[in-house]
């Protein structure tokens, strides 16, 4: 707001062409780039799957479904998603820089790993926007298993 008013105050109504402009290519550019990024990392994690030209499409697709479903349910359902993955990035973070006095050991990886996903499984179901029976019994036996969480 603030730039698109800056823009419009010194150089009018060319000003605000310019900066919608800068901000369509670079919105146009990281879109690209990331679209293009996953299907290359589709195409190696998957060599007999399709072509890397028919992920793109795939990709392209399905953001633009997931787009036009707004951002008000975009929201709802990553706040789930985000409720379960955060606490497995801070372990994969701390066990990173623990990693020196942990040694060649993977084994405390994947303990605190799994005990961290098991305790980060009731808030994602918590936050689901959709509460109904079976969220319900997930989160009774979470809390009767995990009563801290």
């Amino acid at each position: 707001v603030v730039l698109a008013g800056v823009s419009r105050h010194y150089y009018g109504t060319a000003g605000q062409v310019l900066i919608a402009a800068i901000v369509l290519v670079a919105c146009l550019k990281t879109a690209i780039g990331l679209v293009v990024a996953c299907a290359e990392i589709f195409r190696r994690m998957f060599p007999a799957g399709p072509s890397v030209r028919s992920w793109v499409v795939i990709f392209s697709v399905a953001s633009a479904i997931i787009a036009n479903a707004g951002l008000t349910t975009i929201i709802a359902w990553s706040t789930p998603v985000l409720m379960f993955l955060y606490p497995l990035a801070i372990t994969a973070i701390i066990l990173g820089l623990l990693d020196p006095w942990l040694g060649a050991s993977r084994l405390p990886h994947r303990i605190m790993t799994g005990c961290v996903a098991l305790a980060a499984l009731p808030d994602l179901v918590r936050a689901l926007p959709i509460q109904g029976s079976e969220t319900r019994a997930i989160t009774h036996v979470a809390d009767m298993v995990l009563p801290w969480a």
